[in-house]
């Protein structure tokens, strides 16, 4: 881009320089010589005059294409940020009607008279975990001794009282579901609005451009400087305004997000945990199928009379402590059918 506008400028020059001489010669020739120069100084003024305006329209292009970037980029921000306010709006307004739905369990247990420690009570709390856990509204896990009283509860007929409350925890499933997804959508726009800032950082398409203006100007004439300037400086004052003041704001939202990071890296230090007790379960699970194929191999084995009961009494201990010890939570509640067709 540079070298073209060298071009133009030696244009103008070599062009004035052209008039000047054939100015000088026509007045040493011709008497009317001044009404020629005249008019050659016309024709330059307007070659000048093109070369200022075709200046001016390269700058404007350059600044306005990095302004409309810039424009482009902090649009998709404000979108982005638009979404982040309503899914918090709506995380308030289910948390709101969750109270509601609250209050009215409260009053239904007044109603029925039933007390906090009671078995009725009790029962139907773990159901309604039970519930929110098939609704996919909750990670509720259950003790061993929690999945065989759901297990009981699949035959024992459930009471007035624990219907009704079983009804309304039903219909807050909807608003459950907007709280149980809004953490993880709040975190996947805060980290897309990070990255465009870093974007916008790294592409300094505002600056880039007033160095190419910058060069522009360099190379033309004062006096086409002189317009430029005029007409391009609170454009490219204001957009350096605008430029300090979105670095301000991306320094906020980068320590926001290291912040959010770190809360990243402690969840995913939690999850590695937790798929290192996935790994001891299978290995666990692995420990009862060999010590199973072990006794299958030692009973179907023609030396059966050279085995002792006291080896088999031993390796069916092995096999009922490694089962109790590995917890199958998931299997279990596949197994648990509990109808809450009201």
């Amino acid at each position: 881009m540079s070298i073209t506008i060298k071009a133009i400028s030696n244009t103008i020059d070599n062009t004035t320089m052209f008039v000047n001489n054939n100015e000088e010669e026509k007045s040493s020739k011709h008497k009317n010589s001044f009404f020629v120069g005249e008019n050659k100084n016309i024709a330059t003024d307007k070659i000048i005059e093109q070369k200022r305006n075709q200046a001016k329209k390269q700058a404007m292009k350059l600044i306005q294409d990095a302004w409309n970037s810039d424009i482009e980029s902090d649009n998709a921000i404000e979108q982005m940020k638009q979404q982040h306010s309503q899914i918090l709006k709506d995380v308030d307004e289910a948390k709101s009607i969750l109270a509601n739905i609250d209050k009215e369990k409260e009053y239904l247990k007044e109603k029925y008279g039933v007390e906090d420690d009671s078995q009725e009570q009790k029962d139907l709390e773990l159901l309604q975990r039970y519930q929110d856990r098939i609704n996919h509204v909750s990670d509720n896990k259950f003790t061993e001794e929690e999945l065989a009283r759901l297990k009981e509860l699949e035959n024992v007929p459930r009471t007035e009282y624990q219907n009704e409350v079983l009804k309304l925890n039903n219909s807050s499933t909807e608003y459950k579901s907007t709280i149980y997804t809004a953490e993880e959508k709040l975190k996947s726009i805060s980290e897309s609005i990070f990255d465009t800032r870093i974007d916008q950082l790294k592409s300094q398409e505002m600056a880039d451009a007033n160095e190419v203006v910058e060069a522009i100007m360099d190379n033309l004439s004062k006096e086409i400087i002189g317009i430029l300037r005029k007409d391009a400086k609170d454009n490219i004052d204001e957009a350096a305004r605008e430029e300090e003041k979105k670095a301000e704001e991306a320094k906020e939202a980068k320590e926001e997000e290291e912040e959010k990071l770190e809360a990243i890296k402690e969840h995913k230090e939690e999850q590695e945990e937790l798929t290192e007790k996935a790994r001891e379960k299978s290995r666990e699970q692995e420990e009862i199928i060999s010590e199973i194929n072990r006794v299958d191999m030692l009973v179907q084995s023609n030396n059966m009379s050279k085995i002792s009961d006291k080896n088999i009494r031993e390796a069916q201990k092995n096999i009922q402590k490694l089962i109790q010890s590995t917890d199958m939570l998931d299997e279990d509640i596949k197994g648990i059918k509990i109808d809450f067709n009201f």
